[in-house]
């Protein structure tokens, strides 16, 4: 079980991305998963109240299966190293070509 409380942040959680590359059950805040795809987000149970938040710890910490299995394969593609070595480049290239 990998827990993601965090309530304050910007941007895509960089714990969120490394959690998506477990096979332990998920469990975050709104805000832990911001700014993910929505297929990451399906791998993960979301829930932004502490009675809830806490819920689904318990739950996943006694084997319940929290959501139905999201498809991790599809929500990690974007952020393997190919994905983000093919997104730099086109960054880059990008940039060097703009006058």
């Amino acid at each position: 079980m990998l827990v993601n409380p965090v309530r304050a942040g910007s941007g895509v959680s960089v714990k969120s991305v490394e959690m998506l590359f477990s096979r332990a059950t998920l469990v975050s805040t709104s805000v832990g998963v911001q700014g993910l795809p929505v297929e990451a987000r399906a791998c993960v149970s979301v829930c932004d109240d502490a009675a809830g938040f806490a819920k689904a710890v318990q739950r996943g910490l006694t084997g319940e299966n929290l959501l139905a299995p999201g498809d991790r394969q599809q929500a990690r593609r974007p952020f393997t190293p190919e994905a983000v070595r093919c997104r730099m480049q086109d960054v880059f290239s990008s940039v060097l070509a703009s006058p």
